[in-house]
């Protein structure tokens, strides 16, 4: 580029809408000031008509339907250069960027420039903050000798680039140009995804989201700062692209793409009751543009079933293992990269620095309460928080005995209009977003023990039922009545290994189990309408296997390995899942399985006994015989 020596001291180098919007990825551009760098340029003489217009793009609809949008203008092309080259023809080769006319504009720009980068503005600059902004945050590399502080995070993490930091600064609810955009005469025209300024002078604009009621998942857009197009005296089309650009225009740019939502997992959503589950919450870091205060609160409501980690425990091993239960948060760049202690915010300690979480037990039979407050901590500490990563807060709960099918729900309660005197204040206007509810679902079955006639019902077997691991560890029942079993607390009943049916029709129904494969032993044989002997009493399993990952069901298939005697099958009915046959002596065993090999193993010893016996009387024949001979 080649542009004339007076445009050095305002140089604010070929702008592009990308470039001066800190919400969107940036072009590299290169801006030279000496003359030398800039050939086949020509001046123009800019229009000062009001020809410009200014276009908001959104993604979705519903990022702009029903809002309102002011356009600040804060900064003027003063001069500007023209490619004359063939290759380049009706492109821009330099611009320069001054300060408007306005002391409180001049004022607030000065003091966001320094607050961003702590650096005065440069000699160069003097009374022209607008211009040292545009030459040194538009995230771009830069020979220039008089950018020396050129930001270029705002390319590679545009959330991250000082220009973000300064439109923040100049669009903020407390500062000095508040009611300049209320007052300003430049209001967008809101028509399907797009937002439409016209009837603009030429130069650079903030455009702030000046709406007053936001939908419930989402929030006023940041501020974003915007160059229109140049515009030469006589020619009513701008000149919109640079001749060393990267193809972007000028008078565009996009909306923020920004939706507050709430996420929840579970890595098993069957619990057994004294175990442990974990659990995930994941949000994204909001863009806070323009907030002063900022609400960012995380609910998540444990049922009665559940209980929290606590390190002050009485249970020794709940204690020994309190770090793997506890509450974390992690802040990820993307949603699928592990956790590690890199992105553990606190190194895992509630010490407040980035976040404050509170735990609340209830009390028995009440749900209980998990509270992570953010707060200002997203504004106080943008290096960690950046818009557009992954918070993600894990934890444990362990099952207890108040209920079966607890419920785990979470929500978030963020700010939509930038209005907070302080976070905690109750002037914030705020919404709730609603997360998903996961259900850990528990599971059981139901045995029906009968003679061998498969019609005569049994009372009085008794049953123990253990996980297929630890088959020495019979699992604790309460005895709900009418020959049903739960793991759930029932009031006035002690919890039994040993569980007994009750029933008139035989039946054994038990409940609140994980999915999973259990070891079924019959310790006690019916004791009516016959009292049978404990001999051969079946010792089975029975697989639960969830039909669905849908965790508002709790549907189960019911598989069962025979035990040896053959004595236990899958009911072919709805009266029972399980079928359990008792007999009154061996010889009523069935034929098959074990009792088969156990009936061939004594007709083999009763033949070879018979054998053995008529060796010997043949033996004792053949002797007599030959005595009788001698």
């Amino acid at each position: 580029m080649k542009v004339g020596t007076s445009l050095r001291k305002t140089l604010g180098v070929a702008i592009s809408a990308a470039t001066l919007l800190a919400l969107i990825p940036l072009g590299a551009v290169s801006a030279n000031a000496a003359d030398e760098d800039v050939p086949d340029a020509a001046h123009m003489a800019l229009s000062a008509g009001n020809d410009a217009t200014l276009t908001v793009n959104a993604p979705k609809a519903s990022y702009v339907a029903g809002r309102s949008f002011s356009a600040l203008r804060i900064g003027t092309y003063d001069m500007a250069a023209k490619a004359t080259d063939t290759a380049h023809s009706g492109q821009l080769a330099g611009l320069s960027v001054g300060t408007v006319n306005d002391s409180d504009i001049n004022s607030a720009a000065t003091a966001a420039y320094t607050k961003v980068t702590t650096k005065d503005l440069a000699k160069e600059y003097a009374g022209n903050p607008v211009g040292q902004i545009a030459a040194t945050m538009l995230g771009y590399s830069a020979a220039d000798t008089l950018i020396t502080n050129g930001d270029t995070t705002s390319a590679a993490a545009p959330y991250t680039g000082k220009l973000r930091d300064v439109a923040q600064e100049l669009a903020g609810n407390s500062g000095s140009l508040k009611a300049k955009f209320a007052s300003s005469p430049y209001t967008g025209t809101v028509t399907d995804k797009k937002v439409t300024f016209s009837g603009l002078p030429q130069g650079l604009y903030i455009i702030r989201d000046m709406s007053t009621s936001i939908p419930a998942n989402s929030q006023v857009s940041a501020p974003m700062i915007v160059g229109t197009a140049v515009f030469e005296n006589g020619n009513t089309s701008g000149y919109t692209k640079f001749a060393n650009g990267d193809g972007t225009e000028l008078g565009v740019v996009n909306v923020k793409d920004d939706e507050v939502t709430i996420g929840k997992t579970a890595d098993q959503t069957s619990i057994p009751n004294g175990s442990w589950g974990k659990f995930h919450v994941t949000t994204t870091v909001p863009v806070t543009g323009g907030f002063k205060h900022y609400v960012f609160k995380v609910t998540d409501t444990p049922s009665k079933g559940f209980t929290l980690p606590n390190p002050d425990t009485s249970d020794e091993a709940d204690k020994a293992n309190y770090d793997a239960h506890k509450l974390k948060v992690y802040v990820k760049e993307k949603a699928d990269d592990p956790l590690s202690d890199t992105n553990l915010l606190n190194n895992g300690t509630n010490d407040n620095t980035y976040y404050t979480a509170t735990l609340t037990q209830g009390a028995p039979g009440s749900s209980s309460s998990i509270v992570v407050n953010f707060g200002d901590n997203l504004l106080n500490h943008p290096d960690v928080y950046k818009p557009g990563y992954t918070i993600e807060i894990t934890y444990s709960l362990k099952k207890n005995t108040d209920a079966n099918n607890p419920t785990n729900s979470v929500g978030l309660n963020h700010s939509t209009v930038d209005t907070c005197s302080t976070a905690d204040a109750g002037d914030c206007t705020t919404a709730d977003v609603d997360g998903p509810t996961i259900t850990t679902h528990t599971y059981g079955f139901k045995l029906k023990n009968v003679l061998r006639d498969k019609t005569t019902a049994l009372k009085g077997a008794v049953f123990t039922i253990a996980p297929k691991d630890t088959p020495d560890q019979p699992i604790e029942f309460f005895d709900a009545g009418n020959g049903k079993y739960t793991t759930e607390a029932v009031a006035g009943q002690t919890a039994k290994s040993g569980i007994t049916v009750t029933s008139d029709d035989g039946t054994l129904a038990v409940d609140g189990l994980a999915e999973g494969t259990y070891d079924v032993k019959q310790t006690g044989a019916a004791s009516s309408p016959q009292k049978l002997r404990d001999v051969m009493l079946p010792h089975f399993r029975v697989t639960l296997t969830p039909t669905t990952t849908d965790t508002s069901k709790n549907t189960v298939t019911i598989s069962v390995t025979q035990d040896i005697w053959h004595l236990v099958e899958k009911s072919v009915d709805k009266s029972s899942d399980v079928v359990v046959t008792n007999v009154p002596s061996v010889i009523n065993l069935p034929l098959t399985g074990g009792a088969g090999i156990v009936l061939a193993v004594i007709v083999v010893a009763v033949l070879a006994l018979l054998f053995v016996g008529s060796e010997v009387l043949k033996r004792r024949h053949d002797q007599t015989t030959a005595r009788r001979k001698a």
